[in-house]
């Protein structure tokens, strides 16, 4: 599951800070730069970082510089967490808050 952020324009992106709804077991979190709202493909965005963790925030450290105007934040693995007011009981994952810095 993913959500593309849209910078405005090229931005420099050095680090990524989400707060997450659910801790637990994991969630990992990954970092993609496109030049373009439509890439084709997750393969045709470059990779830009990647953490995991198993708190309510993830840091995603860039590993090379890179100036973008999207940001693909990517989410490959959940929690398994209970039922509450947003949904019923199972892998799930949300994001709270998000900072991108530069």
């Amino acid at each position: 599951v993913g959500i593309v952020y849209d910078l405005g324009s090229p931005q420099s992106v050095s680090a990524a800070s989400i707060g997450l709804l659910y801790p637990g077991d994991h969630t990992t979190v990954a970092l993609y730069a496109s030049d373009s709202l439509t890439p084709s493909s997750l393969d045709s965005m470059e990779k830009i970082g990647t953490v995991t963790t198993s708190g309510t925030s993830a840091t995603v450290k860039v590993t090379k510089s890179v100036k973008t105007q999207y940001v693909l934040v990517w989410l490959t693995a959940m929690p398994h967490a209970d039922g509450d007011q947003y949904s019923g009981s199972g892998y799930k994952q949300a994001i709270t808050d998000l900072k991108f810095t530069g």
